[in-house]
């Protein structure tokens, strides 16, 4: 089997998935870019390359999926860049849950079976 094909295949299927994860990962709680990192890190086993977050996070903006807003600095913290979900983007991923539960669900199918038959 060759792995850099399956690599490639695995990082398009990733890019697909990121907006949701991101959007996911922002509906508990607000949360500022490196954050988001760490939290998919930690949760999802997603490796995200820091320089991947940020372009995501200004589309998911843009969409009017998410909205963003500066906090104040404390004596121990810097002011930091924090995003949350906006109801369109809870919108969206109730629309992205329920596509991906029936690309889910046809692959099962498909894998359980002969498609031609």
């Amino acid at each position: 089997m060759d792995d850099t094909a399956l690599a490639r295949w695995e990082v398009q299927l990733r890019k697909g998935a990121l907006e949701l994860a991101v959007l996911m990962a922002m509906r508990s709680r607000d949360r500022y870019g490196l954050e988001f990192v760490e939290a998919l890190r930690r949760l999802a086993g997603i490796d995200l390359p820091e320089g991947t977050i940020y372009p995501l996070l200004i589309r998911l903006i843009k969409d009017g999926w998410a909205q963003a807003y500066w906090s104040q600095p404390t004596q121990t913290d810097p002011p930091r860049k924090f995003y949350r979900v906006t109801p369109a983007g809870e919108a969206a991923i109730a629309a992205m849950l329920g596509r991906w539960r029936r690309l889910d669900a046809a692959m099962e199918t498909l894998a359980g079976k002969d498609p031609f038959e």
